[in-house]
Formats: structure tokens, C-alpha cells, sequence
């Protein structure tokens, strides 16, 4: 388990080292990245993220209603180990 906590870290580190390349972009500071960027981050941004983030906001949902319920039926169907044994002696 500590190999895969220090395999993550590595990978972390080595990617946030690796920001310098984003930096160095050379359509950014253009005046087509700066159109791109004003039409990203504009009045519509937070409904654009919305609508981009919905289908797994709403998968999610699904997954995690699954898991519930089939966690409900589990811990209710599921016998006591320190129960009496039927009456009928079986």
C-alpha cells in the first residue's frame, strides 16, 4: 500500500512540474486565444458547466441509488448469527 501512496505522489509531483509547458503555449497570448478565452469564460460559463457536468451528475445518481438500495436489501435480509433456531426444531 505504501508503494502505491509514493507511485501517486511521484506522478503528482512530476505533474505539477510539468506546468511550465502550459505556460509556454503560443496560441494563449495570441489574439485568437484570447477570443477563445472570452468566449469560454463569459456571462454563460456557469450554466455551460452545468449542462457539461449533468450526465455524470445524473449517472452518479443512478450509480448511487443502486448501491443503497442493494445495500438496504443486503442489511435487512440478511440473518442474525445470534438468532434462535426456528421453533419447529429445523
Amino acid at each position: 500500500m505504501m508503494n502505491r501512496n509514493v507511485a501517486t505522489l511521484g506522478s503528482l509531483i512530476v505533474l505539477g512540474l510539468n506546468v511550465a509547458s502550459a505556460a509556454a503555449c503560443p496560441f494563449c497570448e495570441s489574439e485568437t486565444g484570447q477570443q477563445v478565452k472570452a468566449g469560454i469564460f463569459n456571462d454563460h460559463f456557469w450554466r455551460n458547466l452545468l449542462l457539461t457536468l449533468m450526465p455524470f451528475l445524473l449517472l452518479l445518481a443512478v450509480v448511487m441509488g443502486i448501491f443503497i438500495d442493494d445495500f438496504r436489501f443486503r442489511t435487512q435480509t440478511t440473518p442474525k448469527a445470534d438468532a434462535a433456531p426456528p421453533a419447529n426444531g429445523g
